[in-house]
Formats: C-alpha cells, structure tokens, sequence
C-alpha cells in the first residue's frame, strides 16, 4: 500500500509539472515567407509530379550500382565506416549530438487501457544543452499482464499521439496540420483524434506481447522548411545561425556556405532519444526496440537504426527513395523531386544529384547493409509506384551480402507474389495496395519480432 501510495504521488506531481510547461503550437513564426517559396516552386512542383504520373510504373532509366567492396567482417566495418561518412556529407548530415540533460517527466498514467489491456503512459522527454531546452512528448502502450519487461516498437507519427488511438483522452500534439493547398505542414495543431487506428493497431500489438511507444515527428522538427527554428536543432544553435535554405545569400552560396541540418536527422534523433528514455522505465525491455516507419517515416527509420547500434532491429514500410530503393533506378520518385518538394529533409546539396544520379558515389543497398547483423525488414505496396517497390526489393536484396557475412541469411534473387513475405533476419514483403502501413504490415512486423526475441 505504502509503494501504491509513493506511485500515485508521483503521477500526481507529474502532473502538476505538466500543467506548468511549455504547450505552445509550433507553427512557424514567417508562413508569410514560405507561401512565397511555396507560389514560387509551384510550377516546377507540379510539372514533376505529371511527368510522374504519366510515367508512374515505368523505368525510365538506369545508372550502374555501385558495389559493397567487403569479403570478410573486418574489411566491411571499415568500408561501413567510410559509406557513413558519405550518407552524411552528401544526403542526411549528422545527428544532433547528445544532449548534456535528459529528463523523464510523466505526465499520466491509464492502468485500464485498451479495453483494460495495456497501461498507457504519457512522457515529455525534456532536454538541457548549454543552457538551451527542448522537449516532446511519448506516448507508450505496454501489455497489463506482462510477467517481465517486454520488446518494444519504436517510432513516430504524422499527426500526434491523439490520432492513431481508440482512446479520446490522449493528450493532442503541438506539431503544425496541413491547409489544403499547402505543400507543407503550416496549420495550427490537429485535434483530431481516432482516426486511421491500422496504422499503428495498438490493440494487436498489445495481444501479441509487445510495447509501442511513439511521438509526433513534428514536435521534433515541423515538417516545413521554417521548421528548423521550431526544431530540436535549437537545443545546440541560436536561432539566428539556424537559416533556411532562400536565406543564404549567393555570395555566400558561392564559397560554400551550406545548411547543415535536415528533418531527417532530427526525427532519427528524436527515436534515439526515445530508445534512450524507455531505458528509464522498467516495463520495457530497451535491449529489445525496433525501429519502425512509414514512408519518410521509414527513411528516418533506417537512418536512426544506422546511427544507433543498441537498436536490435529496423522495419522500412514503403520507404521509397532515399529509404529502401535504389536511387540510381529512375522509376517513381527521384533526386528532382526530393529537391524541389522536401529539400530540408535532407541536406541541400542533393541538387547536384538531380536529373543526376549516376554521379552519387553511393547507393541505398549500402545504407540497409549497415544495419547487419542485426533484423531488417523492408516491406513494399504493389501499388505504390512512387516508392518503387522492386527497387526496394532489389536494393534489400543487394545488402543482403553483407547479413551472409554475418552468417544470416539473404533475401532470394526473385521478388516474391504478393503477400507472401520471405526471409528470416533480413525479410521483406510486397502487400496488396497503395502506398500504406496496414494491421497486414503489422502481423508481419509481430512475426519479425517473434524471429528476432523469442524463437526456443
């Protein structure tokens, strides 16, 4: 009782603190200035897009790939080691550092979760640097009846803990929502709540044993290009050395002045911390946490399980270019159109990339190779033309070498049927449908996760 009685003070101050902290919108501060952007690259935006369309499920060309040099162990940590460096000079840049101060704050705690399934538990993860702070917020499902810490899913969401669960008393997210006619996320934060509950399917995960703990990729980094001044990025720069991409000067432009900070490093970031945090609590196994994401979320996937060994595994669901496929495959999304859409997801000099792919000295096998030995699973949608999903098999399939070094065992030289997913370490499904994250996706990532934890 004593031990009941410490808990529930505890939830209670956490609380308290929660009313107390920062829950502004993080909208940008100059809409006015990205509409400019926006009216500017509206043409050529919609322009790639038709040339896409009218050539949705064609290859329009190729480049020769460029190969994984490594016969041993030994000669592919070092190779992985130089490739690294690449991914992050020419595509995504560096993670933020470690921050000097990380904090757990509970906000609530639901015992009777899920139909009395599952304890939910809400966190702010609060960060110190420098005498800079930042924070987001975590939402975790963990089964009720679990007799020891159990494996968890680690990932992030488009639109706030709020919207993928059944539960209407999720606290609502503080990251931007669309306005139709925008290409980027400017709106004020959605409240909508319930919506699209396959996407994570917490209650199946919870019947099958596991954890999911995730949060908004917005909170960590607007998905706009004014994003960077509302992103994690301010934890270790002032905002006046955070500028976009239309505010560097040419002359500076000239002797190489560069953005050096991408979306896509801050979400990584963001699920490392994530990992880092369910250490703290004792009802996950954090040893056990895989990585999980779709669409750009699943490019953000791959490249925090890269970046953070202590992840034990890593699923890319319709990941598409600069995820899983192949770049130098010219079939669906491309170099172009990663830098006239979503060039602050990565870094800015892609543009030496566009209409240009055979001069990347690298190519996204590589980047799935590093995560060997460790589980992978790339899935695809047949529908999906944009992603590319025999790309994103053959790209797989290509790493593939580096988990037969490692004694694993590759994916087969064919792409499977539909529906039929193959492989046991590294494993790969392409499913009925458009470009989507579904409960089929998911009884396939159950499955993985079995392989992986509890095989006898």
């Amino acid at each position: 009782m004593k031990k009941l009685i410490l808990f529930l003070m505890a939830v209670s101050v956490g609380l308290s603190a929660a009313d107390k902290l920062d829950n502004s919108p993080r909208t940008p501060e100059r809409d006015d200035i990205m509409q400019i952007v926006e009216q500017v690259n509206n043409p050529m935006l919609e322009e790639i897009y038709r040339r896409r369309n009218n050539h949705h499920n064609k290859l329009l060309r190729t480049f020769p790939i460029p190969q994984i040099k490594a016969k041993s162990v030994a000669q592919w940590e070092k190779e992985k080691a130089a490739l690294l460096k690449i991914f992050e000079e020419e595509l995504y840049g560096k993670l933020p550092p470690a921050p000097e101060k990380m904090e757990l704050k509970l906000l609530s705690e639901k015992p009777d979760a899920l139909n009395n399934t599952a304890i939910r538990r809400e966190y702010r993860l609060l960060f110190t640097h420098e005498g800079r702070k930042f924070d987001f917020d975590m939402l975790l499902y963990v089964p009720k009846n679990a007799k020891k810490p159990v494996p968890v899913f680690v990932g992030l969401n488009f639109s706030g803990n709020q919207y993928n669960t059944p539960e209407p008393d999720v606290r609502p997210t503080r990251s931007t929502s669309w306005k139709e006619g925008r290409w980027y996320a400017t709106g004020n934060p959605s409240k909508t709540r319930s919506k699209a509950l396959g996407a994570w399917n917490y209650e199946e995960t919870i019947k099958r044993g596991y954890a999911v703990a995730t949060a908004c990729y917005g909170e960590l980094h607007p998905d706009n290009p004014e994003g960077l001044r509302k992103s994690v990025y301010t934890l270790f720069y002032d905002k006046k050395d955070l500028r976009t991409d239309y505010e560097i000067p040419l002359i500076e432009y000239k002797k190489g002045v560069r953005r050096t900070q991408s979306a896509i490093s801050a979400w990584a970031w963001g699920m490392i911390q994530m990992r880092k945090a369910l250490e703290q609590i004792a009802l996950v196994d954090a040893a056990k946490a895989i990585t999980v994401g779709h669409s750009r979320l699943g490019k953000t996937s791959i490249w925090a399980a890269v970046n953070e060994p202590a992840f034990a595994g890593c699923i890319s669901n319709n990941s598409g270019h600069l995820g899983a496929k192949l770049s130098k495959r010219i079939r669906g999304e491309d170099m172009l159109l990663a830098y006239f859409a979503h060039a602050y997801w990565f870094l800015p000099d892609i543009v030496k990339y566009t209409n240009n792919e055979g001069e990347l000295p690298v190519d996204q096998h590589m980047l799935l190779a590093m995560i060997a030995p460790r589980g992978l699973y790339v899935a695809s949608s047949n529908l999906d033309y944009g992603a590319d999903p025999e790309g994103e098999f053959m790209s797989a399939g290509l790493a593939g070498k580096i988990w037969q070094l490692y004694g694993k065992t590759p994916l087969p030289e064919k792409q499977p049927p539909v529906n039929t997913p193959v492989g046991k370490t590294l494993r790969y499904h392409v499913k009925t449908g458009k470009h989507s994250i579904t409960p089929y996706d998911w009884q396939q990532y159950y499955n993985f996760a079995d392989h992986l934890f509890r095989q006898k």
